[in-house]
């Protein structure tokens, strides 16, 4: 493509007759030659039909967004590790509570009860943690 095929000091001229409606006979025989003003013509053509009816988004907006994802994202990626650490701590924790309750009912039977009613507590409160702090809810 020749740089003149890329730009044309006439472009805006195009524009400006599309949305004048005041399309001269040598403009229009330029357009024909000229692939620059062609495009040019049919985009603007095409938003003065109404495809101009959409809004495009503040840029400074678009940037704070991406920013913000950027920094949930590698906030998420962080907190990774310490998420599976818990998972495994609250499961372990789990497994050796309900190996201490055999032991405990040597000992005593109302210290298994007791252990027993602590692990049922433990277990309904870790569940609705998780289920609340889940953002898929």
């Amino acid at each position: 493509m020749s740089e003149r095929s890329m730009s044309c000091k006439r472009e805006s001229e195009t524009i400006g007759a599309v949305r004048t409606a005041n399309m001269t006979g040598e403009l229009r025989e330029h357009i024909a030659g000229c692939e620059s003003c062609g495009e040019a013509l049919a985009l603007a053509a095409a938003f003065a039909t109404g495809m101009a009816d959409f809004e495009t988004p503040d840029a400074g907006l678009m940037w704070h967004k991406m920013e913000l994802r950027r920094k949930r994202e590698r906030a998420e990626a962080a907190m990774r590790p310490a998420i599976v650490a818990e998972r495994v701590a609250a499961v372990l924790m789990v497994v050796c509570a309900a190996l201490a309750v055999p032991w405990l009912t040597e000992i005593s039977a109302a210290l298994s009860l007791t252990a027993v009613a602590g692990l049922t507590v433990l277990g309904l409160s870790a569940a609705s943690i998780y289920w609340l702090a889940s953002p898929k809810r």
